[in-house]
């Protein structure tokens, strides 16, 4: 390319028009469409809970922990695989609130086949109709935020603890090892 300014300014601009187009369809890129779940860059801040759904603080998750609620982690495992029997087979460890249900694939923005009955089948269990279920992942983890939603269209009572195991741990308060709920097909 010649040193000439008139081009290096040129291809200063081009370089400059597409780094902002390439940002500028990151953005659309985040969220789907259609369901309005977060897509990618799970871990990033997340300006406010889900339309109609309350975000609760760590003393609102004891109190209401202590009154029944469910408590659902959606942590997520990136490598594992399911034995026959449903049981996950992983090597990366897990520290949870006490009494958590983890399911580790049910807060995507787009979900792999089953995961959503992999969801209503574990509340259906675990959850009775009327108890509230506490949704919660990382701090900064839109994993959950995608989750609670699901959790409130399958006809729960859902919350939100946008601080997760980050807020509770930073609390003082202990958490404990969990595995995965199996999931039976």
């Amino acid at each position: 390319m010649p040193n000439h300014p008139g081009v290096i300014a040129i291809c200063s601009r081009v370089a400059l028009l597409l780094v902002l187009a390439g940002a500028a369809g990151a953005d659309t890129a985040l969220f789907d469409p259609s369901s309005g779940y977060r897509l990618t860059q799970y871990r990033a801040p997340i300006p406010a809970p889900p339309a109609g759904i309350a975000a609760l603080t760590t003393a609102e998750v004891v109190a209401l922990s202590a009154a029944g609620a469910r408590l659902l982690d959606v942590n997520p495992l990136r490598q594992y695989r399911l034995a026959e029997d449903g049981h996950w087979i992983h090597a990366e460890p897990h520290d949870s609130l006490p009494g958590a249900l983890w399911l580790p694939v049910v807060g995507w923005g787009r979900l792999e086949p089953g995961a959503e009955a992999y969801l209503s089948a574990t509340l259906a269990r675990h959850v009775a109709k009327g108890t509230p279920v506490i949704v919660f992942c990382r701090q900064d983890c839109w994993l959950s935020w995608n989750a609670v939603q699901r959790v409130r269209d399958l006809g729960h009572e859902a919350r939100w603890y946008p601080g997760g195991v980050d807020d509770w741990r930073a609390q003082g308060r202990t958490l404990v090892p969990v595995a995965p709920v199996p999931w039976v097909r």
